[in-house]
C-alpha cells in the first residue's frame, strides 16, 4: 500500500511582510499552509490568495496579544 504525504507549514506573521511572502512561495510549491498572525483582516486576505493557488490552508488569528 502506498502512502501519500501532504507537505505542510505553520507560517507566523503571515499577514503581512515576509510572512506573506513565504505563505504565497510555499503554497505555490503545494505546501498546505497553516497561517498565523494577529492583524485578522489582512490575514484572512492572506488566505483567500492562498487558497486561490489551490491549496489547503488554515488562518488561526490570535486577536489582541
Amino acid at each position: 500500500m502506498e502512502r501519500a504525504f501532504v507537505k505542510t507549514a505553520i507560517v507566523t506573521g503571515a499577514a503581512r511582510g515576509i510572512g506573506r511572502a513565504t505563505s504565497l512561495v510555499l503554497a505555490r510549491q503545494g505546501f498546505a499552509v497553516a497561517l498565523i498572525d494577529l492583524l485578522e483582516e489582512a490575514l484572512e486576505q492572506t488566505a483567500r490568495d492562498v487558497a486561490a493557488l489551490g491549496v489547503g490552508r488554515q488562518a488561526i488569528g490570535h486577536g489582541t496579544p
